[in-house]
Formats: structure tokens, C-alpha cells, sequence
């Protein structure tokens, strides 16, 4: 399942795989609410990778397996682009 789905998609996926009604996700561990939450969203805001290295974990069968082409080709635009404050 891929981490970036939203958690009612996320919800739905789980419950149909254990066979039961409905399935509740509850948030742990969110960067959000740590004391490092600003840092990490200034430092995800300016980040800008190589397009080789975005290229290459892009290219991996994972990545093309859980990613359809035009998914694949907005991240990549997202990762070597910085993003404006």
C-alpha cells in the first residue's frame, strides 16, 4: 500500500483486505507535532535532488509498480524543482 494515500482510502483498503466492516486509522508519530515540525517543513519546501538521483529511484520496479506514468512524472518535477515559500 502506498503511504501517500489519504487515510479514509487508506481506511477502506485495509478493511476490505481483514474482510470486516470498517477500519479506523489513528495518527502516531507525526512530524506535525514535534518540536522539529518547522524545520522539517522549511527543509521539504527547499530540498531540490539531482534529476539524475530522482531518475534512478524513479526508474526502480517499485517505484513503476506502484506509480502510474504521470504520477511518476509529477514527482519528479516535485523532487527537482524547489518549491516557492
Amino acid at each position: 500500500m502506498r503511504h501517500d494515500l489519504n487515510d479514509s482510502l487508506k481506511e477502506k483498503c485495509i478493511a476490505e483486505f481483514l474482510g470486516i466492516e470498517s477500519f479506523c486509522l489513528t495518527g502516531a508519530n507525526k512530524a506535525s507535532s514535534k518540536e522539529y515540525a518547522k524545520v522539517y517543513k522549511e527543509f521539504l519546501s527547499s530540498i531540490k535532488l539531482s534529476s539524475e538521483y530522482v531518475e534512478r529511484m524513479l526508474s526502480s520496479k517499485y517505484a513503476r509498480h506502484f506509480y502510474s506514468t504521470e504520477e511518476l512524472s509529477a514527482l519528479s518535477k516535485r523532487w527537482t524543482t524547489t518549491l516557492k515559500k
